[in-house]
């Protein structure tokens, strides 16, 4: 569970300085950008939450540490949010306080 949370606090955070990124637009069917993440960039999705305004945020990782977060909205179309690489997960040890 905390695992979860420290997960979903750090993506959160990391959204909350999108408007600092400079990023194109690109919006698609989410299961074509889903796919077309996978297939060109080896990505599949980690994480996933649900934002307050009703939308989806979704995190996907490669194996090589490059990450996109994907914004899904109930229309069935995603938009990417941000990209880069070097993600790690980290793990929180030990007991659940």
């Amino acid at each position: 569970m905390i695992v979860k949370t420290f997960k979903f606090w750090t993506i959160l955070v990391g959204c909350l300085l999108l408007p600092e990124i400079s990023i194109a637009e690109i919006c698609l069917a989410r299961e074509n950008l889903i796919t077309q993440l996978s297939l060109q960039h080896g990505e599949k999705i980690t994480a996933q939450g649900l934002i307050s305004n009703g939308m989806v945020m979704e995190l996907l990782v490669s194996t090589e540490g490059n990450w996109t977060i994907l914004i899904s909205r109930s229309d069935g179309i995603s938009c990417v949010a941000a990209t880069g690489e070097g993600w790690q997960t980290i793990e929180v040890g030990g007991d659940d306080t």
